[in-house]
């Protein structure tokens, strides 16, 4: 008798965890859904079109490149204010990133699996937006910036154009290096760590992952 009411006990337990579990995945998800939804909102689009990628077919978009800007106006602005436009690009990693996140995990057929999927979507898309939109054009601008600078005093140029020259050439720098460092990032991922997913995922890795893979190509 005492052995038949432990295991009764036990099944009790398992149900209400399954349940609590489940329950939290469910309020994960809406939260998720509703910090997209507030943007689409802010923005001015309708909060539940799920076909529209309000961080990737929206002018939101176009925080992932405060950083290239900031670092052409280096010259001409405090370095606070450059380092304010880096805390705008990764907010904005953050919250794409989130958003691949919960696409993953309700694209995910296998319960399982679906939080898995979701940590992998939100790490491949964190180190793409990472490497592709803020390290290497940051990088990129700040060294354009630098030998601009450096060629004007050299060649002993007006002051004006001392001032100006730099930020001029960083900006109009920014849209030429976008896709190829987006195509150069894409490839030297899909040669490096995606091949783990897969193998960590197995089949399931390109359902996971395709909701979280930024092809630059679609980058306005």
């Amino acid at each position: 008798m005492l052995r038949s009411l432990v295991g009764s006990e036990m099944c009790i337990r398992d149900s209400i965890n399954a349940e609590y579990g489940e329950r939290r995945q469910h309020t994960h998800l809406k939260q998720g859904m509703d910090l997209t939804g507030m943007v689409k909102k802010a923005l001015g689009y309708d909060p539940k079109d799920t076909s529209l990628d309000v961080y990737r077919d929206t002018p939101v978009r176009y925080m992932g490149y405060c950083n290239e800007v900031g670092e052409a106006f280096r010259p001409l602005v405090p370095v606070s204010f450059v380092y304010a436009t880096y805390a705008g690009s990764m907010a904005y990693v953050c919250a794409d990133s989130y958003d691949k996140a919960q696409k993953a995990r309700e694209a995910s057929t296998d319960p399982e699996l679906a939080s898995t999927c979701a940590q992998v979507a939100a790490a491949d898309c964190f180190v793409w937006q990472t490497l592709a939109s803020v390290a290497i054009p940051g990088w990129t601008i700040h060294k354009v910036v630098d030998l601009t600078k450096a060629a004007v005093l050299k060649g002993a140029m007006p002051k004006t154009v001392v001032t100006a020259a730099p930020t001029v050439v960083g900006l109009g720098m920014i849209p030429l290096i976008i896709h190829p460092i987006d195509y150069a990032v894409e490839v030297g991922m899909d040669n490096t760590i995606r091949p783990f997913y897969k193998k960590y995922l197995g089949s399931s890795c390109e359902e996971c992952s395709d909701p979280a893979k930024p092809a630059g190509s679609e980058k306005p």
